[in-house]
């Protein structure tokens, strides 16, 4: 369940009847003076004017409710760990990427809990997954709805163990606002680059916090790895997706995973899997045949740790209508590669390698002074 959007609906709902409760009160007390007869004709008004109190209360309240977005970032109430290496576990693949690029000189390594093949929206956390983060020094995840499967667990724990949301505090002008997740905002950053940027002083900060000794090797991952991200940003990102044509951008893929990408790079995504969803459905599968008929695309995108039943089964689905499209090179959703010997176990490695098979798949002639 969304629970912000159900705030949302809540809250319009009993602005609603408040407006009426108020309409029915004024109608009391114009008929007040009147004959019982008249009075009884209209004495349903006076349960809109028990309503308009408890839904006034109502209202207060919505308006205590959380406002959605990134949680503040304190790390006020966050104590350093006391020995070095200490144990970390991590909701998923990406923050294991950050807890290698920063802490790895300081032997640091990190239990991941989403395992490949799972969808961290649709993912619960086992017996063994609570007990690890409860054992753990410290827990992180990613926050804005991503991990709603945790949500509940995390509540009950906060205060007793050192969890912490690696988005709190990104400012909402980064974020593509969406009501499809709790945090009200697309929890999918990692493929924006610039709202990748911004992430890793909030991770410079996390772990400078718990491990004070090492803050300056931090700050000095934190300056490299900025630098670097930025630079994959604009000479290598930016380069391959501005040479694709505008009537050849369009990425389809298994999961909702590049929204960040489209805003940054005009290309139009469109996932086989809804949303909070892992298996696919007929209509989904004709629906995205016919976008794919529609625009002409050429390719579809498998994604790394994920089964290609369902971008064969929009291939078939293509065919049947008269088209033809072929599954391209693999490009990475929720988990980079899980060996540490290739150029894609890292962010900026696999990030690099998705950009430039993107480019080769969609690009209809080489363009001079595009990167390999």
């Amino acid at each position: 369940m969304n629970i912000r959007k159900t705030y949302n609906y809540l809250q319009a709902t009993v602005l609603a009847l408040n407006k009426l409760s108020w309409i029915a009160y004024i109608k009391l007390n114009k008929y007040n003076s009147v004959g019982q007869e008249e009075y009884m004709k209209i004495k349903h008004l006076k349960k809109l004017y028990i309503i308009s109190i408890i839904t006034g209360i109502i209202c207060m309240l919505c308006q205590c409710l959380p406002a959605g977005g990134p949680e503040t970032l304190d790390l006020s109430k966050v104590k350093p760990v006391e020995e070095i290496p200490y144990t970390m576990v991590v909701s998923n693949d990406l923050i294991r990427e950050l807890a290698y690029m920063f802490a790895r000189t300081r032997s640091l390594k990190a239990e991941v809990l989403v395992k490949p093949g799972m969808n961290p929206l649709t993912y619960k956390p086992t017996d063994e997954d609570k007990k690890a983060i409860l054992e753990a020094d410290v827990f992180l995840y990613m926050g804005l709805g991503l991990e709603p499967g945790l949500a509940p667990f995390i509540s009950r724990i906060k205060k007793k163990t050192r969890c912490i949301p690696i988005t709190a505090g990104l400012d909402k002008e980064l974020l593509i606002q969406s009501d499809i997740y709790d945090g009200g905002y697309d929890p999918h950053i990692w493929w924006g680059p610039d709202v990748w940027e911004k992430l890793l002083y909030n991770v410079m900060k996390i772990f400078s916090t718990l491990d004070t000794g090492g803050k300056e090797k931090y700050v000095n991952v934190y300056l490299r790895y900025g630098e670097s991200t930025n630079l994959f940003h604009h000479r290598f990102m930016k380069l391959w997706m501005d040479a694709i044509p505008k009537e050849k951008k369009y990425l389809v893929t298994l999961h909702p995973a590049f929204t960040y990408l489209n805003r940054l790079y005009g290309i139009t995504v469109k996932s086989i899997l809804a949303p909070f969803k892992d298996d696919y459905t007929e209509s989904r599968i004709n629906e995205c045949a016919d976008f794919i008929i529609l625009h002409k695309i050429p390719v579809i995108f498998p994604e790394v740790s994920y089964s290609t039943a369902p971008l064969e089964a929009v291939k078939r689905a293509v065919a049947d209508k008269g088209y033809k499209v072929t599954i391209g090179p693999e490009i990475y959703s929720y988990f980079l590669s899980q060996d540490m010997k290739t150029k894609d176990y890292t962010y900026l490695g696999a990030g690099r390698i998705m950009g430039r098979a993107i480019y080769d798949a969609l690009k209809i002639t080489d363009v001079p002074g595009v990167p390999d």
